[in-house]
């Protein structure tokens, strides 16, 4: 079996570095996978620049690597991705984005991540509800989206998406 490292980068105003703040729901789902399936786990904010920098030297290159974001940690996860991919013997696994809100075009509903090539597997759980009740974005190619009716804030406790990215460990794993 396979040590699998999990990156969980949420949005805005989740604080991972703080204990009493529960990320949404999101750091006891990675204590879960830790629990389950003797991950690493990362959690970080979605300000992290150094991020790339953090996965790839705290994890064993072998690993696989599954990355995860919400709101504005969709869209650092996305960066870390192709950083990552840029490194020799870079690699990511799998990404999952949790109605993902791009940094610099917040204000555009209109906007749409790019599926990176180089992953496999990869999806997108976005907010079915028109904007901005719907505030999160999808990949531009619709393949890679599943839409959920949910607020936002709702997102990151969506049992379709917790339950991919449980799965992709699983299947990482063994």
């Amino acid at each position: 079996m396979k040590k699998v490292t999990v990156a969980i980068v949420p949005g805005n105003d989740e604080h991972p570095e703080n204990p009493d703040d529960g990320c949404l729901g999101l750091r006891a789902f990675g204590n879960s996978l830790v629990t389950g399936f003797g991950v690493e786990l990362i959690l970080a904010r979605f300000t992290r620049q150094d991020l790339p920098d953090v996965i790839a030297n705290s994890t064993d290159p072998e690993h696989p690597r599954v990355l995860v974001g919400f709101s504005f940690g969709g869209d650092r996860v996305m960066q870390t991705a192709t950083r990552l991919l840029a490194y020799p013997n870079g690699h990511v696994d799998a990404i999952c984005l949790i109605d993902p809100v791009p940094i610099h075009h917040w204000a555009d509903p209109f906007y749409k991540f790019d599926a990176l090539p180089q992953v496999l597997n990869q999806i997108c759980f976005h907010s079915s509800l028109p904007f901005p009740a719907g505030w999160g974005r999808s990949f531009r190619n619709p393949a890679f989206n599943v839409g959920l009716p949910a607020l936002h804030p709702d997102m990151p406790r969506q049992h379709k998406a917790l339950e991919w990215i449980t799965k992709t460990v699983e299947m990482l794993w063994t």
